[in-house]
């Protein structure tokens, strides 16, 4: 299967396998799910969401500090 992948705004193509996971792609690609938001196909969703051939997942980092 191949994704379209975005992080920081840099565009990717990623080769997953069938039943892959968002979850499992943030790890492959050694994200923390926990420092921002996942969107695919441009809505928001949960990381055990199973991706199809053809998906658009972008990942969105959250800025926060004190």
């Amino acid at each position: 299967m191949n994704i379209t992948f975005y992080l920081d705004g840099k565009k990717k193509q990623v080769e997953t396998k069938t039943d892959t996971t968002l979850r499992d792609v943030l790890k492959q690609e050694k994200i923390n799910e926990e420092t921002g938001l996942i969107k695919l196909n441009g809505t928001l969703c949960h990381p055990l969401q199973t991706l199809k051939d053809g998906d658009t997942l972008e990942f969105v980092n959250i800025i926060y500090g004190g």
